[in-house]
Protein backbone atom coordinates (compact mmCIF):
# COMPACT_ATOMS: atom_id res chain seq x y z
CA UNK A 1 0.00 0.00 0.00
CA UNK A 2 1.53 3.73 -1.06
CA UNK A 3 1.59 5.67 1.57
CA UNK A 4 0.62 9.54 0.80
CA UNK A 5 3.78 12.02 1.04
CA UNK A 6 1.90 13.79 3.74
CA UNK A 7 1.33 10.50 5.71
CA UNK A 8 5.11 10.04 5.47
CA UNK A 9 5.64 13.27 6.76
CA UNK A 10 3.76 12.79 9.33
CA UNK A 11 5.21 9.16 10.25
CA UNK A 12 8.78 10.95 9.70
CA UNK A 13 7.95 13.94 12.53
CA UNK A 14 6.73 11.18 14.83
CA UNK A 15 9.30 9.12 14.60
CA UNK A 16 12.27 11.60 14.82
CA UNK A 17 10.37 13.17 17.82
CA UNK A 18 9.27 9.89 19.59
CA UNK A 19 11.80 7.42 18.91
CA UNK A 20 14.66 8.88 21.69
CA UNK A 21 11.57 7.30 24.35
CA UNK A 22 11.26 3.51 22.63
CA UNK A 23 15.21 3.45 22.31
CA UNK A 24 15.25 4.48 26.09
CA UNK A 25 12.47 1.90 27.16
CA UNK A 26 13.71 -0.60 25.64
CA UNK A 27 17.40 0.30 27.29
CA UNK A 28 15.46 0.46 31.06
CA UNK A 29 13.75 -3.11 30.27
CA UNK A 30 17.06 -4.74 29.41
CA UNK A 31 18.91 -3.22 32.26
CA UNK A 32 16.03 -4.82 34.76
CA UNK A 33 16.34 -8.55 35.40
CA UNK A 34 13.04 -9.03 37.11
CA UNK A 35 12.55 -12.36 38.09
CA UNK A 36 15.81 -13.51 36.09
CA UNK A 37 13.38 -16.38 35.26
CA UNK A 38 10.28 -16.33 32.11
CA UNK A 39 9.28 -12.79 32.78
CA UNK A 40 12.61 -12.02 32.45
CA UNK A 41 12.85 -13.64 29.43
CA UNK A 42 9.64 -12.25 27.88
CA UNK A 43 10.42 -8.67 28.68
CA UNK A 44 13.97 -8.71 26.87
CA UNK A 45 12.11 -10.39 23.99
CA UNK A 46 9.33 -7.46 23.92
CA UNK A 47 11.95 -5.33 24.24
CA UNK A 48 14.27 -6.80 21.39
CA UNK A 49 11.60 -7.76 18.87
CA UNK A 50 8.21 -5.83 19.69
CA UNK A 51 8.90 -2.51 21.44
CA UNK A 52 11.34 -1.32 18.81
CA UNK A 53 9.02 -1.82 15.84
CA UNK A 54 6.35 0.71 17.58
CA UNK A 55 5.56 3.74 16.13
CA UNK A 56 6.15 6.55 18.67
CA UNK A 57 3.15 8.26 18.69
CA UNK A 58 2.82 8.97 22.11
CA UNK A 59 6.20 10.41 23.06
CA UNK A 60 6.29 12.60 19.90
CA UNK A 61 3.01 14.03 21.34
CA UNK A 62 4.85 14.72 24.93
CA UNK A 63 7.80 16.28 22.84
CA UNK A 64 5.88 18.25 20.38
CA UNK A 65 3.34 19.48 22.96
CA UNK A 66 6.16 20.66 24.98
CA UNK A 67 7.30 22.44 22.38
CA UNK A 68 3.96 24.04 21.32
CA UNK A 69 3.33 25.65 24.83
CA UNK A 70 7.03 26.80 24.73
CA UNK A 71 8.52 24.42 27.35
CA UNK A 72 11.56 23.02 27.04
CA UNK A 73 11.02 19.06 25.15
CA UNK A 74 14.53 18.12 26.50
CA UNK A 75 13.41 18.34 30.21
CA UNK A 76 10.44 15.94 29.15
CA UNK A 77 12.06 13.12 27.78
CA UNK A 78 12.75 10.91 30.49
CA UNK A 79 8.87 11.45 31.64
CA UNK A 80 8.13 10.32 27.67
CA UNK A 81 10.60 7.22 28.15
CA UNK A 82 8.85 6.22 31.42
CA UNK A 83 5.53 6.66 29.97
CA UNK A 84 6.64 4.61 27.12
CA UNK A 85 6.99 1.54 29.48
CA UNK A 86 3.45 1.90 31.02
CA UNK A 87 1.98 2.07 27.52
CA UNK A 88 4.05 -1.27 26.58
CA UNK A 89 2.37 -2.97 29.94
CA UNK A 90 -1.59 -1.41 28.68
CA UNK A 91 0.37 -3.30 25.14
CA UNK A 92 1.06 -6.87 26.51
CA UNK A 93 -2.13 -6.39 28.28
CA UNK A 94 -3.83 -5.41 24.98
CA UNK A 95 -2.38 -8.50 23.67
CA UNK A 96 -3.97 -10.65 26.14
CA UNK A 97 -7.37 -9.81 26.26
CA UNK A 98 -7.49 -10.11 22.00
CA UNK A 99 -4.98 -13.09 22.18
CA UNK A 100 -3.01 -11.59 19.67
CA UNK A 101 -0.03 -13.88 19.28
CA UNK A 102 1.78 -12.00 16.29
CA UNK A 103 2.70 -8.05 15.83
CA UNK A 104 4.60 -6.57 13.36
CA UNK A 105 5.15 -10.08 11.71
CA UNK A 106 6.72 -10.93 14.55
CA UNK A 107 5.66 -13.45 18.04
CA UNK A 108 3.97 -11.16 20.87
CA UNK A 109 4.80 -12.27 24.41
CA UNK A 110 1.18 -14.06 24.10
CA UNK A 111 2.32 -15.84 21.23
CA UNK A 112 5.46 -16.79 22.73
CA UNK A 113 5.27 -17.31 26.48
CA UNK A 114 1.17 -17.61 26.94
CA UNK A 115 -1.50 -15.29 28.39
CA UNK A 116 -0.43 -16.33 31.91
CA UNK A 117 3.21 -15.07 31.28
CA UNK A 118 2.28 -12.39 29.13
CA UNK A 119 0.04 -11.03 31.87
CA UNK A 120 2.69 -10.97 34.30
CA UNK A 121 5.31 -9.40 31.85
CA UNK A 122 2.83 -6.72 31.76
CA UNK A 123 2.11 -6.41 35.46
CA UNK A 124 5.82 -6.13 35.86
CA UNK A 125 6.11 -3.77 33.36
CA UNK A 126 3.53 -1.33 34.71
CA UNK A 127 5.42 -1.30 38.17
CA UNK A 128 8.58 -0.39 36.38
CA UNK A 129 7.08 2.30 34.50
CA UNK A 130 5.20 3.76 37.54
CA UNK A 131 8.50 3.80 39.44
CA UNK A 132 10.55 5.09 36.88
CA UNK A 133 7.67 8.04 36.53
CA UNK A 134 8.98 8.81 40.00
CA UNK A 135 12.12 8.65 39.41
CA UNK A 136 12.51 10.42 36.46
CA UNK A 137 9.69 13.38 37.47
CA UNK A 138 12.47 14.82 40.34
CA UNK A 139 12.45 18.09 38.50
CA UNK A 140 9.00 19.06 38.77
CA UNK A 141 6.94 20.40 41.41
CA UNK A 142 5.02 18.83 44.04
CA UNK A 143 1.20 19.65 41.97
CA UNK A 144 2.91 18.85 38.35
CA UNK A 145 3.23 15.44 39.54
CA UNK A 146 0.13 15.20 41.53
CA UNK A 147 -1.29 16.57 38.31
CA UNK A 148 0.61 13.62 35.85
CA UNK A 149 -0.27 11.22 38.72
CA UNK A 150 -4.29 12.00 38.45
CA UNK A 151 -3.69 11.93 34.45
CA UNK A 152 -2.74 8.02 34.20
CA UNK A 153 -4.67 6.91 37.09
CA UNK A 154 -7.62 8.65 35.20
CA UNK A 155 -6.78 7.52 31.61
CA UNK A 156 -6.01 3.79 33.28
CA UNK A 157 -9.38 3.80 34.18
CA UNK A 158 -11.12 4.86 30.86
CA UNK A 159 -8.68 2.41 29.09
CA UNK A 160 -10.18 -0.14 31.68
CA UNK A 161 -13.72 0.63 31.20
CA UNK A 162 -12.99 0.82 27.15
CA UNK A 163 -11.56 -2.75 27.28
CA UNK A 164 -14.51 -4.11 29.41
CA UNK A 165 -17.20 -2.27 27.05
CA UNK A 166 -15.27 -3.52 23.84
CA UNK A 167 -15.38 -7.06 25.36
CA UNK A 168 -19.21 -6.96 26.22
CA UNK A 169 -19.76 -5.25 22.31
CA UNK A 170 -17.75 -8.44 20.96
CA UNK A 171 -21.15 -10.56 22.28
CA UNK A 172 -23.55 -8.52 20.71
CA UNK A 173 -24.70 -9.36 16.90
CA UNK A 174 -25.50 -5.44 16.86
CA UNK A 175 -23.52 -2.51 18.01
CA UNK A 176 -24.98 0.97 17.84
CA UNK A 177 -22.67 3.90 17.05
CA UNK A 178 -22.91 5.40 20.37
CA UNK A 179 -21.80 2.63 21.67
CA UNK A 180 -18.61 2.51 18.89
CA UNK A 181 -17.59 5.84 19.56
CA UNK A 182 -17.68 6.00 23.24
CA UNK A 183 -14.81 3.03 23.11
CA UNK A 184 -13.05 5.16 20.82
CA UNK A 185 -13.30 7.53 22.76
CA UNK A 186 -11.96 6.36 26.08
CA UNK A 187 -9.44 5.02 23.81
CA UNK A 188 -8.59 8.21 22.44
CA UNK A 189 -7.75 9.75 26.62
CA UNK A 190 -4.01 7.75 26.33
CA UNK A 191 -3.28 10.09 23.60
CA UNK A 192 -5.07 13.19 25.13
CA UNK A 193 -2.83 12.45 28.43
CA UNK A 194 0.54 12.35 26.74
CA UNK A 195 -0.41 15.88 25.18
CA UNK A 196 -1.54 17.11 28.82
CA UNK A 197 1.74 15.60 30.67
Amino acid sequence: MKVSSLTQNAINIVQSKGKFAIEQACQKILENNYDNGVICDALHFYAKTVLPKVLPIFPALIYLSSKAVGGNPDKVKPIAAAMMLITGSGDIHDDVIDNSEQKFGRKTIVGRYGKDFALLAGDALLVQGMATLQNESQTLSCEQKKLINNFIVSSMFDIVKAEAIESALWQKKKVTLKEFFEVIQLKGGIAEIHCKI
